[in-house]
């Protein structure tokens, strides 16, 4: 990879003019009969968020080309009934019983791949379902359709024309199409429709070039998003994205997350670090006229404890009545989160515990490791 010096080019996702070019061999669309040329793509990867965008993406009419990335997606997928199970569940706990009924869920260019949304519809009757696609003609809405007469799901070619209150609660599902929206659009979209407590759920393709090189790189694909750089942009629209479970897919590059929104102004104390060692020289900075708290003594906060933070943290916390008062080796006894004043810095390794401290400590400062990849 090479350095990009054009003063004019900056990251689409963050504004960042620090960019590195690459490129290498491709074809404009990889599912379809129709005979085309080998030829070089440029990319260029941001080294602040992560993003990554194809220089010399063509956009193409996927309803003429009869495209299918899903053809043999169309039956049913035990992904799909995994994440049926864990939508609903999500929602019995993070929406009030009330709000049920009230929920709109939305899946973003789903194509023919409809089995998650006809799921979630038995399951939420009351509730409004919008599918999004290009691929959406009348004749292929029509058809869909005739194969689901006992489904009421609203079928939308543009986005655009979707008409519904940003206030409503929703369910943004976009899985494998985040690839074909850059980031001017993914914004507008933000902005229409995204408010706070809305759950996002999306697949994305996160490649690591360092160690698969092109094979996850694809061509026909505009750009790469990774949980960071959808985190920037989100933070650009006062949103934060509470990341509340993530995972690889079958051990390659395509990613499975789901997030919470919430008001940047909520989480205007928390400083975020991508790794360990961020965390640790920024306390080291700020070491003089700090006091620095480890919310909870877990395995992993006993371990930075002992070792990468041995020297930085003043006291350890829990809310577990078990582990008060336990004494950890060459450091001292678990006291209770009553003993947090109002000076000290909250260390938090784990972003599942932000909601909880936030609830107990609405004012302190919260330094949150949050690795994004």
């Amino acid at each position: 990879m090479i350095k990009v010096t054009a003063k004019r080019l900056k990251c689409s996702a963050c504004n960042s003019s620090d960019l590195n070019k690459f490129s290498h061999y491709g074809i404009d669309l990889i599912y379809t009969r129709v005979a085309q040329k080998k030829k070089n793509y440029n990319f260029y990867i941001c080294s602040k968020c992560g993003y990554m965008e194809n220089r010399d993406y063509k956009k193409t009419d996927l309803k003429k080309l009869k495209y299918d990335n899903y053809t043999f997606s169309s039956k049913y997928d035990s992904r799909d009934l995994y994440l049926k199970e864990l939508i609903i569940n999500l929602i019995q706990n993070e929406f009030v019983k009330d709000e049920y009924q009230n929920i709109v869920f939305i899946e973003y260019g789903p194509g023919k791949r409809l089995n998650l949304l006809l799921e979630l519809e038995k399951c939420f009757p009351n509730c409004n379902f919008y599918a999004i696609d290009p691929l959406y003609s009348k004749n292929l809405i029509n058809q869909i359709k005739a194969s689901n007469t006992n489904s009421n799901i609203n079928y939308i070619e543009d986005i655009k024309k979707l008409k519904i209150e940003k206030a409503i609660k929703k369910i943004f599902i976009a899985r494998n199409s985040l690839e074909f929206t850059n980031p001017n659009q993914l914004r507008e979209i933000i902005k229409s429709y995204f408010v706070e407590d809305c759950l996002i759920i999306s697949e994305i393709n996160t490649p690591n070039i360092l160690n698969s090189g092109s094979i996850y790189l694809f061509t026909e694909c505009l750009a790469f998003y990774n949980k960071k750089s959808l985190s920037e942009m989100f933070k650009q629209e006062g949103l934060y994205l509470d990341v509340i479970f993530s995972t690889k897919l079958y051990s390659d590059s395509r990613e499975f997350f789901i997030a919470k929104l919430i008001k940047n102004s909520k989480y205007k104390n928390i400083r975020e670090f991508r790794s360990i060692f961020e965390l640790v020289s920024y306390c080291d900075s700020q070491s003089s006229n700090s006091n620095f708290v480890m919310w909870g003594a877990g395995g992993r906060n006993i371990m930075f404890i002992l070792n990468e933070g041995r020297n930085l943290i003043n006291k350890v916390v829990d809310i577990d009545s078990i582990r008060i008062g336990v004494v950890i080796p060459d450091f001292g006894k678990i006291s209770p989160i009553s003993d947090i004043e109002d000076k000290d810095v909250i260390v938090c390794l784990n972003s599942r515990f932000l909601t909880k401290i936030r609830e107990s400590k609405p004012n302190n400062i919260i330094l949150l490791l949050k690795e994004f990849d």
